[in-house]
């Protein structure tokens, strides 16, 4: 069962950001993690939940600081379990390194220095893991470790 880690922009997915998203973990059958911010963690809370109901365990790492939370926590939506609080960088981590795919949505095209979600890219990259970033005309850049079937199919188009 693979395990996805979810990073984005407090912006939320585009709408071609949502359809790569549905695509790649359509796939097979999950783990996601994310970490329980407004914008695309909220979204990818949503969609998992719409479209696989109570197959899907969630993993939410809350950050420490709560002035962007969603607090999907509170949902009574299926199977979640709501980890420790933890400052962003170290929760981001955590994700991570629990994971065997990262899947990141920015919310332009080109990195950014102070930016969580290009911190998670450049973590994920420095460990080697399968990594997917799902950029916001939904075109995807998938580096280290294999590509799931999903993402290679849309990536080559």
């Amino acid at each position: 069962m693979l395990t996805f880690a979810i990073s984005g922009t407090r912006k939320g997915m585009t709408d071609p950001q949502i359809g790569t998203f549905c695509r790649i973990i359509d796939s097979c059958p999950k783990i996601v993690r994310h970490g329980d911010c407004v914008g695309v963690d909220a979204d990818a809370h949503r969609i998992v939940r719409e479209w696989f109901g109570d197959s899907t365990c969630i993993h939410i790492h809350p950050p420490k600081d709560s002035k962007c939370r969603a607090m999907c926590g509170n949902l009574d939506d299926g199977p979640t379990q709501v980890h420790t609080e933890a400052p962003y960088l170290k929760r981001n981590r955590t994700m991570v390194d629990k994971s065997d795919v990262v899947l990141a949505f920015p919310g332009g095209f080109r990195e950014e220095r102070r930016s969580g979600t290009w911190s998670v890219i450049r973590y994920a990259k420095k460990t080697g893991k399968q990594l997917h970033v799902v950029f916001p005309d939904g075109t995807i850049d998938s580096t280290a470790g294999p590509s799931t079937p999903s993402a290679a199919s849309s990536s080559s188009s």
